[in-house]
């Protein structure tokens, strides 16, 4: 299965990269970057771009079975509210609807807890609207991944973030049940979820939630 993904960079995105690189049921791995990086994988072709010509891109490149976005933002990193939707919303969707036109089976997205188009909460109304519209588009699978606060070491400093990851380290054992879905979760259990769902894709559109996740990623 050829694969495409977006957002590599990322804490998820490249624990998943790795993932499909090592893997033996991947064939090659299109990376949209807006840098080359130094690795080097076999399988993997790294793209350039600065996803504002995303579509004039995607024309370049060969058709493929899966399509991975682990693109996402923060408000401190990207201010502008126009590039914010596009990277949480547009980029995700213009990769979707290029899917479709190729013929792609599944679509796997990392969207975030709470989810939801009508909330009040702009992060969380930005990727409920992304799944809303990825919904819409005729792909047989279609994942929409809900993690808790993502554990990692991430490039930029996010003091809110580290702060939160203290407390809810220490709330973990506690975190039981319905409040399963709090929990943090670490990138690689995140990444092995997806690498998981989509060697064993049933033609469905479904939500992932955070205890899902942690099922998934722990399989064998």
């Amino acid at each position: 299965m050829d694969v495409l993904i977006a957002g590599s960079s990322g804490l998820v995105g490249n624990a998943l990269l790795t993932l499909l690189a090592n893997s033996d049921h991947i064939g090659t791995i299109y990376a949209l970057v807006r840098h080359i990086p130094h690795l080097k994988y076999d399988k993997v072709k790294f793209v350039l771009t600065d996803f504002e010509s995303l579509s004039s891109v995607l024309k370049d490149i060969p058709k493929v079975d899966i399509i991975f976005s682990c693109l996402g933002t923060t408000k401190a990193l990207t201010p502008d509210k126009h590039q914010y939707h596009a990277i949480e919303v547009t980029y995700p969707v213009q990769l979707a609807e290029w899917g479709v036109q190729q013929g792609v089976q599944q679509f796997h997205y990392i969207s975030a807890l709470g989810a939801k188009a009508s909330s009040s909460n702009h992060y969380q109304q930005l990727k409920g609207k992304a799944e809303k519209e990825l919904d819409q588009l005729n792909i047989p699978s279609v994942y929409k991944y809900r993690p808790g606060l993502l554990l990692g070491k991430r490039k930029d400093k996010r003091t809110g973030e580290a702060v939160a990851t203290v407390m809810m380290k220490l709330l973990q054992p506690i975190l039981k049940g319905k409040w399963a879905r709090y929990r943090a979760i670490k990138v690689e259990t995140v990444a092995r979820a997806m690498y998981y769902l989509c060697l064993h894709a049933k033609p469905e559109h479904k939500i992932i939630h955070n205890e899902m996740i942690e099922t998934y990623g722990n399989q064998n």
